[in-house]
């Protein structure tokens, strides 16, 4: 399902948990305080892979954009969400998701959606 732009830490949490590969209780997320959203003050999301399912080397997770759901006249490439891994296996991979807006509105926006392929996906 998607996300909304300005999600709370516990939403974008329960969304990776509900993923199959993950499963319930595999990540704890934090979510910066005090950022706005708009380019230069994104949104940091830090995920922390901590469940028995998820330990070790995790694939990067993958965004997905949510087109089908934007509310008419918002612009899709206006939010940009990048996604990099910041500890790589051991006992508690350490993932970030870095979302920003160009401008606008972004309170109830269907910005993005998260994934994590398994080893076997192409």
């Amino acid at each position: 399902s998607c996300l909304g732009f300005d999600s709370l830490s516990n939403e974008v949490q329960d969304a990776l948990n509900g993923l199959t590969i993950i499963g319930p209780n595999g990540v704890t997320v934090t979510k910066s305080e005090g950022t706005t959203g708009v380019a230069g003050d994104a949104h940091l999301y830090r995920i922390y892979f901590s469940g028995n399912s998820v330990l070790g080397d995790v694939n990067q997770i993958m965004p997905e954009d949510c087109i089908s759901g934007l509310p008419p006249g918002i612009d899709s490439t206006n939010s940009h969400v990048a996604i990099r891994t910041l500890v790589q296996g051991g006992k508690i991979e350490h993932q970030q998701i870095s979302l920003a807006s160009d401008s606008g509105t972004t309170l109830t926006v269907p910005a993005f959606s998260l994934t994590v392929l398994d080893n076997d996906s192409n």
